[in-house]
């Protein structure tokens, strides 16, 4: 129960307060857990079988979610789609074993050389049918979740879903002309939604700083939009945006 109240504190310290320091808190529950420690949101396509958009709120360990999410890696997500089925805490080992995880193909090549190869999560459904997923993983040359770290996280989930507003967890609802132009697009939740930060005269940073993603994960989405957009800049992006939409 110590460590229980000591990771309450932490979520009360860093989290109830203007602006949030998720930075800190990641930090200070990473060391807790010795693991590192992602906090995102999840939806699914309407066979709930397919991923259909992945937003990290926050990391202990940026470089390596940014680069899960620019290799598209999380749509070959398996063991968590099983996670969400159940709406319970899973420990990687619970579903699958380790010969069965290194022979995964794209998902174990890219996350046991990233330290990801003892993984758990714990969702909670949020009210628009998507999920907010905190998740923590340690390498190989750790030792896996125990039952008893698995039911604190479950623990500490419900007591950080208490503390947030959930409209920082659902996934964006733009305005209806942008949803209309990025369904021209064939554009991501998170793309429509950095285009609507981006139409309302807001910098990169300020996208990164106001959504809870890396400077580099709102980079990668903004060039991602302009390559299905087919325009060359964010000038003529936004250029194509009014055009459509008179």
């Amino acid at each position: 129960m110590e460590i229980l109240a000591n990771l309450y504190k932490e979520a009360e310290k860093h989290l109830l307060r203007e602006p949030r320091n998720w930075s800190s808190f990641m930090r200070a529950i990473a060391g807790h857990f010795d693991a590192h420690v992602a906090i995102y949101t999840i939806s699914f396509q309407e066979d709930r079988r397919t991923i259909r958009d992945f937003l990290i709120l926050a990391s202990s360990d940026p470089k390596t979610t940014d680069k899960y999410m620019a290799e598209k890696i999380y749509r070959h997500q398996r063991v968590q789609e099983t996670t969400m089925a159940v709406l319970e805490p899973a420990r990687r080992t619970d579903v699958i074993s380790d010969d069965e995880f290194r022979k995964l193909g794209p998902l174990a090549d890219f996350m046991i050389p990233h330290g990801m190869f003892y993984v758990i999560a714990v969702p909670a459904v949020l009210s628009d049918g998507s999920f907010a997923t905190m998740t923590a993983w340690r390498d190989e040359h750790q030792n896996d979740f125990s039952e008893l770290e698995k039911q604190r996280l479950a623990l500490f989930m419900r007591h950080l879903m208490a503390i947030l507003n959930e409209s920082e967890l659902l996934l964006s609802k733009p305005e209806p002309d942008v949803s209309a132009f990025g369904k021209k697009w064939a554009l991501t939740v998170s793309e429509i939604e950095i285009l609507s930060a981006l139409l309302q005269g807001m910098s990169l940073k300020d996208v990164a700083e106001h959504s809870g993603r890396s400077y580099g994960t709102v980079r990668w989405h903004v060039q991602n939009i302009l390559e299905k957009c087919q325009v060359s800049s964010q000038k003529e992006l936004l250029r194509e945006f009014y055009r459509l939409i008179r």
